[in-house]
């Protein structure tokens, strides 16, 4: 079923008037649509992918791709650049498992981490990357966190283990702090 037959079918389903959904209904659809719109943003790095080798041939240099596959395209040069990004930081990388706002976020992620999660067979929303990126910039910035970022110095954790101990702890002195008598309330 290509893109158009889907969307006619999720119109046709959602107007008609003796049709009720469940809330599980509901979920799955929007689950189902989720997984289309990855695999059209790996169509679409996949065809940028070969645009660029044939760019290449054609130029034997690469300045000026993007500008001219945005105008070919249609698209602004501000998001080519973006995408453009993407196929270049994860040339050697399969992205099935990711969809464009998990990518957009693991751009930003320090490469040892960034190698940790792709190399994952994990599926891993953008919510779960920043909270990866969160947690392992606090391993690297906290000096309480320093017994966690020499496990990964040492190779005794990766870099996702390393975070989400990171975050776990962080989530427990938040809670510790929250369940402490507020000295301040006037009516305890």
């Amino acid at each position: 079923m290509d893109d158009d037959e889907y969307l006619n079918s999720l119109v046709d389903r959602a107007s008609s008037e003796n049709v009720t959904y469940g809330w599980y209904d509901c979920v799955d659809g929007f689950k189902q649509a989720d997984v289309d719109m990855g695999s059209a943003f790996h169509r679409k790095l996949e065809w940028m992918n070969k645009a660029a080798d044939i760019y290449l041939s054609d130029n034997n240099k690469m300045a000026g791709f993007v500008g001219k596959f945005a105008d070919d395209c249609g698209i602004s040069y501000q998001y080519g650049r973006k995408v453009n990004a993407v196929r270049k930081t994860f040339v050697d990388c399969k992205l099935q498992n990711f969809g464009s706002d998990a990518v957009y976020a693991l751009l930003s992620a320090p490469e040892e981490l960034r190698e940790d999660i792709v190399s994952s067979d994990k599926p891993v929303t953008v919510t779960e990357v920043q909270q990866a990126k969160a947690g392992y910039k606090e391993v690297q910035e906290n000096p309480d966190y320093g017994d966690i970022l020499e496990d990964v110095k040492e190779k005794r954790k990766t870099p996702v283990e390393a975070a989400k101990e990171a975050w776990d702890r962080s989530e427990e002195k938040r809670k510790e702090i929250e369940s402490r008598p507020n000295v301040f309330d006037l009516n305890a």
